[in-house]
């Protein structure tokens, strides 16, 4: 009693991270989904011209509801992002828009990767491999953290494709 439950945390340490690190499954999907995605950081008009979008289409997939202040919670966290000089802001454009985007902040030598977000439409094409490939490359560089963390278990219980593709 009061102990908490079992989890888990996913850390990548590898300096220097590249293409080479990855098995070759993971090198396939990555791959097509950099042929088909400019991955790089991303602007706050950007954010907030595509970004709730994004969270509804992400969240409505994951089964999870929207509440009624959800624009404007969303709206008030971007703009608190604008502020944050820890914060890494990187998506995945197609045609001029977001097609997904995650959030990272650095605290001391490491990265904690917070959001993940992208449209459905693009899932088959490898877009959240190819962002999560592109952040991880540049966060890993020698002038960047030491580790990138993705987080714990999700508390809304085992998600197994979620766990897959974190550990892909």
């Amino acid at each position: 009693e009061g102990q908490g439950c079992a989890s888990w945390k996913i850390v990548c340490e590898t300096r220097n991270y590249d293409i080479g690190n990855l098995g070759a499954n993971a090198r396939s999907k990555v791959r097509r989904g950099l042929k088909s995605f400019e991955v790089r950081p991303i602007t706050q008009a950007e954010l907030e011209r595509d970004g709730i979008r994004l969270n509804r289409e992400t969240l409505l997939r994951q089964g999870r509801s929207i509440g009624s202040g959800f624009d404007a919670y969303w709206g008030r966290y971007f703009s608190a992002l604008a502020k944050a000089e820890s914060a890494d802001i990187w998506g995945a454009v197609f045609d001029g828009k977001l097609a997904a985007y995650c959030v990272g902040f650095r605290i001391e030598s490491v990265s904690h990767l917070l959001l993940l977000r992208s449209s459905e439409q693009h899932l088959s094409k490898y877009v959240n491999n190819a962002l999560i490939f592109g952040y991880l490359k540049h966060a890993l560089s020698p002038a960047g953290v030491s580790a990138v963390s993705f987080g714990l278990a999700p508390m809304q219980g085992e998600m197994p494709l979620l766990l897959q593709f974190k550990e892909s």
